[in-house]
Parts: structure tokens; C-alpha cells; sequence
């Protein structure tokens, strides 16, 4: 229905965007490993940390979706499984939000599957942009 919208976005574009969305999303893997490090030693972190991550996290999901999706050229397979990856981390990290909105206790196991999810995607990101950047 919507395809007819999709532009025809040059490769040196899909690069730079590409780029900003990994080093968006590992300042965002960042900012979590440092909220686990305060949670491990029952710390409360810095607000700019605990507002920061998420609002980054997000970013990075946004920016990686405008990314893949504008790129009509060979899609590269590692940026479209860090997407997917960054997608799932997104949804832990929502389930980690409604428990601790609701005052309960935050699952270590689900805390490391968010965590290991957005370290995954990152290292997939930066596979797939080295690879789109090498590429013509």
C-alpha cells in the first residue's frame, strides 16, 4: 500500500545513518551496563543515566528502523538481525519498566537476557556497518 513511499536513499546516506544508529545504540548498551553495575551494588543510579538509557535506546531503535528500511539497495544481513536484536532488547527493557513501575522486583535473569540482547545487537551493528561501508 505504502510502497511508493519508500526513497530511494543514496548508499553514502544508508552509511552515515547506519553509523549513528550503532554509535546511538552502544552508548545506550553503555548506559545499561552502568545501570546493572548500580543495581548489582544496590545503588541508586545518577537520574541523567536512568532517564538517558532509555531515551537513547529508543533513539537507536528509530535511527536503525530509518536505516534498513530507507535502504532499497542489497540489504546487509547483519544491520537487518542487530534491528532485530535492538527490537527484542527494546521489549525486555519495556518489561523491565512495567515491573519496576509497578514496584516489583526486577528478574536478574531478565535484566541479563535485556542486557545480552543490546550487547548482541551492538556487536551485530557494528558487523553490518564495517560491511555496508566496505561495500560500493
Amino acid at each position: 500500500m505504502f510502497s511508493h513511499v519508500k526513497a530511494n536513499m543514496p548508499h553514502a546516506y544508508f552509511v552515515v545513518i547506519a553509523i549513528i544508529a550503532t554509535c546511538v545504540a552502544c552508548v545506550a548498551a553503555s548506559g545499561g551496563l552502568f545501570l546493572a553495575k548500580c543495581a548489582l551494588r544496590k545503588r541508586k543510579p545518577p537520574a541523567i543515566v536512568a532517564w538517558g538509557h532509555p531515551v537513547s535506546g529508543l533513539t537507536a531503535l528509530t535511527v536503525v528502523y530509518v536505516a534498513v528500511t530507507g535502504w532499497q539497495g542489497s540489504a546487509d544481513v547483519m544491520l537487518d538481525f542487530g534491528a532485530l536484536m535492538l527490537t527484542a532488547a527494546f521489549a525486555g527493557g519495556c518489561l523491565l519498566y512495567a515491573l519496576r513501575a509497578s514496584h516489583l522486583t526486577q528478574p536478574l535473569a531478565i535484566i541479563l537476557i535485556h542486557g545480552g540482547l543490546a550487547i548482541t545487537a551492538c556487536g551485530l551493528l557494528i558487523m553490518g556497518v564495517i560491511s555496508a561501508a566496505s561495500t560500493p
